[in-house]
């Protein structure tokens, strides 16, 4: 069984993977969109003005449900938004991306059709 140190380096470590990918695959620009992960009480998130294909596994913040920092690098601005959705809801992993090509579509200023 894993210990609560190797569990969170795992997701620090996943975290970081993901970041890079969504960046590589244009979900993210540089400084753009971030990852969170609940475990237990704490929450592990992506940090704020570190570019998404840099973050190492040590960069990755550290919060309580509260928003109390216990480690790492200062937690991305969407955290109070990710704490919202973790307190409302059962998620134990949140991924808000940016693509390029979603947000050049909201600056043409065209309302949607729900298709739901």
């Amino acid at each position: 069984m894993a210990t609560i140190e190797t569990r969170a380096l795992l997701l620090k470590k996943e975290i970081t993977e993901f970041m890079a990918l969504s960046y590589e695959r244009g979900l993210t620009s540089s400084l753009s969109g971030n990852i969170s992960v609940r475990a237990e009480q704490v929450v592990f998130i992506s940090p704020t003005k570190v570019p998404r294909y840099r973050i190492r596994p040590d960069d990755v913040s550290v919060v309580t449900m509260m928003g109390e920092h216990l480690e790492g690098k200062h937690p991305s601005s969407e955290l109070p938004t990710h704490l919202a959705i973790y307190k409302a809801t059962e998620s134990s992993a949140i991924v808000h991306a940016h693509s390029r090509f979603a947000t050049a579509l909201s600056c043409l200023g065209n309302d949607l059709e729900s298709r739901c």
